[in-house]
């Protein structure tokens, strides 16, 4: 397994690492999706300590009422920390293309949505005057688990340098509600997907190869 992290430590480097990378820029403000999962959920509490919650908005962004619980989970995170939050459903535009573009390929559509939901960060990024935070871990960005031009794409990536298994560690340190901490990962590609099934291997396996 990768080594255990000192919690309290990581958390001042990482606060201290996004206030000081978009300092440099003059920009005071951050923008996330917030997917209802653990990374999204322990950027979110890390850019708050960072910057204040007032400065922190968290787009919700689901594929119409396919993820219900995730939707709930997200914006009670938002409440609990405090920062601003906005719920845009992204089913719309999606189904349009594949009405005009039809594919019968779950991967298709959903690399379709990881990048509908970036496009919209960056939109609301440039109305808002505000930086992406990316929440990608370093064990998906080793196996390049995520989606180029979607989950992958920001401005700033505080946790690229933590394993899934360090970014849980942490999440305990910063009070995520354990409903959050006890799911199992998914991308959100489509209903009953998850990470662990797609790459074959647990987090806690991966990360030890890693």
């Amino acid at each position: 397994m990768p080594p255990k992290i000192n919690a309290p430590f990581v958390e001042k480097v990482l606060v201290r690492f996004i206030r000081d990378e978009l300092g440099k820029c003059g920009c005071k403000k951050g923008i996330l999706g917030l997917s209802g999962g653990l990374d999204s959920a322990v950027c979110a509490a890390l850019a708050a300590r960072a910057l204040g919650p007032q400065n922190v908005l968290g787009l919700i962004m689901p594929y119409g009422r396919a993820f219900p619980e995730d939707v709930r989970d997200a914006e009670n995170l938002a409440r609990r920390l405090g920062i601003r939050h906005e719920t845009i459903d992204i089913a719309p535009q999606v189904d349009l293309y594949f009405a005009a573009h039809p594919t019968t390929s779950r991967v298709q559509r959903g690399n379709k949505m990881a990048r509908e939901r970036m496009s919209v960060l960056y939109d609301h990024s440039a109305r808002e005057g505000s930086f992406v935070l990316g929440t990608s871990n370093k064990t998906e960005l080793l196996i390049g688990y995520g989606t180029i031009h979607g989950d992958m794409a920001c401005a700033v990536n505080p946790m690229g340098d933590l394993y899934k298994t360090q970014v849980r560690e942490l999440a305990a340190h910063l009070r995520v509600p354990a409903a959050i901490r006890r799911k199992s990962p998914t991308a959100g590609l489509w209903p009953g997907q998850t990470d662990e099934a797609e790459i074959g291997l647990a987090y806690e396996e991966l990360d030890d190869i890693l």
